[in-house]
């Protein structure tokens, strides 16, 4: 069986433990994670001014689909939100039925790009509500509709 992928979404103010637990997780599970910066950098700088190294450029693995795509929250949600890349990826493994993931703040970034639209999830209460009424909003800590 081939190994599984993960490719999780970065911009600078991205949430550090919200990447780097879920990497460290998965990683030890022997999936294949990429981490890859909006900004095509070699580090990202996060919420807290940690810089952590990057896998990827976005830009050179937007092309490739992964298992899944998780997306971290903290303040880069709003830039995540706003990139054409970013919904452009999601909406690739969307279509593809691949398993997409966001962190905290981060289902704001689904709700932008048009992405499982009347699904369950959660989010961060900032962020409820202007995408409650586009799902079926739980107010539980985890979310599952689909895959698991």
């Amino acid at each position: 069986m081939a190994a599984k992928t993960a490719l999780f979404i970065v911009a600078e103010g991205s949430e550090e433990l919200e990447l780097v637990a879920p990497v460290d997780i998965l990683r030890r599970a022997n999936v294949i994670v990429t981490i890859a910066d909006l900004a095509d950098s070699d580090y990202v700088k996060t919420k807290s001014n940690l810089l952590i190294k990057t896998d990827a450029k976005l830009g050179d693995v937007k092309n490739t689909l992964f298992d899944a795509v998780v997306i971290p929250g903290g303040p880069s949600y709003k830039t995540l939100a706003e990139a054409n890349i970013v919904g452009e990826i999601l909406q690739a493994h969307e279509k593809s039925g691949k398993i997409i993931g966001a962190i905290c703040a981060a289902p704001f970034v689904l709700f932008k790009h048009g992405i499982a639209k009347g699904k369950s999830l959660t989010s961060y209460p900032t962020v409820k509500n202007s995408i409650e009424e586009f799902y079926q909003y739980k107010e539980d800590s985890t979310v599952v509709d689909g895959k698991n």
